[in-house]
């Protein structure tokens, strides 16, 4: 599965068939979404967890294979 950005989508949807309503748009309209964080911001946050020392060495571990599994599509512990 990957996220998409269905406003961006609906405006190039719009910009190519200049705003007619149509059965895709529809479906882009009615497409499930999800709330998501950018692995950027994850990685920020682990960083300042660290750096602060608020976050124990197994945590760190953990949080690290999260990101792994995530950002990459695979389980680092099946590696």
């Amino acid at each position: 599965m990957r996220l998409i950005d269905a406003d961006d989508l609906l405006a190039e949807y719009d910009r190519q068939h200049e705003g007619e309503p149509g059965k895709a748009r529809k479906l882009i309209e009615d497409a499930p979404t999800v709330a998501a964080v950018p692995a950027s911001k994850i990685l920020a946050l682990r960083d300042a967890l660290y750096e602060a020392d608020a976050v124990t060495m197994r945590g760190l571990r953990n949080l690290n294979m999260l990101i792994a599994k995530y950002e990459g599509g695979k389980d680092p512990a099946t590696d």
